[in-house]
């Protein structure tokens, strides 16, 4: 099984469910992750040492450089990256899930997105869950990428509010034992617009303030990389399980892996590597009143 670099690891998690012909906020936060990964990589030898005042140095034109990056960087960055991936069979363009709502289906609007290959996607999300949130020392690595996940807004993709409480801990932990982890989470590169845009950051602000060091900034950065799919379908003599059963088959038809997953009490819908909350609803559309079901994201 192929080991696959820093860059390219933060382009698996960060490229899936992003559209693939716009340059979205989102995904312009996840091009500025890889650029920071592809500098951050030799560097972490540095920071295994705890070298920090040659990290510093590099620390500082690394995120000078890719706040500054450009679009036409940002494209040719993009390109380089999904090719390489496409070429390994870890990364496709499919059609996008929001082109399954009704608004965009019945427009006959064609939006693809990214997909990553469920098996890299999963072996890259448990890898650094099982570091930071098990027993034992994480690795210089896995401490970078979550640096790097918690600047490209995917935090909440992988860890619950609650887990995040513990990430917070383990990155003040990793801060006291090397200074070099210290200026790596104080720095920032992702844009203040897109953080203060969410009213997240005011909601949590006071959550993630860092009980071992005064000056290291733990706020996580939060930008919605999902939205809510509302299907038309009709389900006569309906019940939560037929409904459900529908929807896999409507998504499947339409070129999702879509499965049923426990999670305690409820059972979530896992479309493609995201997770959603089905809803029966009824829309109005020109005053005529449209049945049908809402999937809406949930962060587990």
């Amino acid at each position: 099984m192929k080991e696959y670099r820093l860059s390219q690891q933060t382009a698996i998690v960060g490229f899936d469910t992003l559209e693939s012909n716009h340059l979205t906020q989102a995904k312009s936060a996840v091009i500025r992750g890889i650029a920071a990964a592809t500098a951050l990589e030799p560097l972490i030898p540095v920071i295994e040492k705890g070298e920090s005042a040659v990290f510093k140095d590099h620390l500082a034109k690394l995120t000078q450089n890719v706040k500054g990056l450009g679009k036409k960087e940002a494209k040719a960055i993009e390109k380089e990256t999904a090719a390489s991936l496409k070429g390994d069979g870890v990364l496709e363009e499919v059609p996008a899930l929001i082109a399954c709502d009704m608004n965009y289906e019945t427009a006959g609007v064609k939006i693809m997105e990214y997909r990553s290959d469920e098996t890299e996607y999963r072996r890259v999300v448990e890898s650094i869950r099982a570091e930071i949130l098990e027993d034992g020392k994480p690795s210089a690595e896995s401490l970078c990428l979550l640096w790097l996940f918690r600047e490209t807004f995917l935090i909440s993709e992988l860890f619950s509010s609650t887990e995040q409480v513990a990430v917070k801990q383990r990155i003040g932990e990793a801060s006291t034992e090397n200074e070099c982890y210290r200026m790596l989470f104080e720095a920032e590169f992702h844009s203040v617009f897109n953080s203060f845009s969410s009213s997240f950051l005011k909601t949590k602000k006071n959550l993630f303030q860092n009980p071992y060091l005064e000056g290291v900034n733990l706020l996580f950065p939060f930008l919605e990389r999902r939205s809510a799919i509302f299907i038309d379908l009709v389900v006569l003599g309906s019940t939560v399980k037929s409904r459900r059963e529908a929807v896999l088959c409507y998504l499947a038809e339409r070129g999702h892996y879509a499965q049923e997953v426990k999670n305690g009490p409820e059972t979530l819908l896992l479309i493609d590597n995201s997770y959603y909350r089905i809803f029966p609803m009824t829309k109005a559309y020109y005053k005529i009143p449209v049945q049908g079901v809402n999937l809406v994201p949930a962060y587990v």
